[in-house]
């Protein structure tokens, strides 16, 4: 078995920016359910109801992709996702279902380590401001919050980053929706990064470094 190393060049995690599955729809958005191949993350339905309006909560849960809608602009590439998703996708007609996700992904990493992961957040543009939060956890254990964060015309793109030591050969990162319950809207995520730090270089604090528009 291989050795793993600390290599500040490697990218740990996997489809951080959203590129895949490419969205073809004319709606400029569709949902993916857990599992789908070169989606990489792992979804999870937040608690909630299993049925609403016509419809039946699907049994696995679905991420939100979405490439232009209204005019929105991802951080980076052309996707980004929603962390507050939906049940029937672009050619449905309910909206308001308790579409609340968490996504994750295991990483392998170095125990002893120091790591810094890395996102963008977007609140989503004419929502209320309680809609748009987030949760990091890191091996299950709550890592940082992004407080909950008022929209503006378009996506506003705020990156966060969060220094931790590894302590096993995998690291569990999960990203949680954390806004209104139950409403299907809010929480954009785009260019998450994970690498391990330098020594010299390690910095123990979560903080917003940079806002764009």
């Amino acid at each position: 078995k291989e050795e793993l190393i600390c290599d500040v060049h490697t990218e740990l995690i996997k489809n951080g920016g959203f590129e895949h599955p490419i969205v073809t729809t004319p709606q400029e958005w569709n949902i993916y359910p857990s599992g789908t191949p070169t989606l990489e993350w792992s979804v999870v339905w937040l608690p909630g109801a299993n049925s609403f309006s016509s419809l039946t909560r699907p049994v696995l849960a679905q991420l939100e992709f979405q490439s232009g809608v209204f005019g929105w602009l991802p951080f980076e590439g052309h996707q980004y996702v929603e962390l507050d998703a939906d049940w029937d996708g672009p050619v449905g007609s309910v909206t308001g279902e308790p579409a609340q996700i968490s996504i994750s992904q295991m990483v392998p990493t170095v125990s002893g380590q120091e790591y810094e992961l890395s996102f963008y957040f977007s609140p989503r543009p004419e929502t209320a401001t309680a809609q748009n939060s987030l949760k990091v956890l890191i091996d299950g254990s709550l890592a940082l919050t992004v407080p909950a964060t008022a929209p503006s015309a378009n996506t506003s793109w705020i990156h966060y980053q969060h220094s931790f030591v590894a302590t096993t050969t995998s690291t569990l990162v999960e990203f949680k929706d954390a806004g209104t319950p139950n409403d299907s809207y809010g929480t954009f995520l785009d260019d998450v990064s994970m690498k391990c730090v330098p020594e010299e270089e390690a910095d123990p604090h979560s903080i917003v470094i940079n806002e764009f528009l």
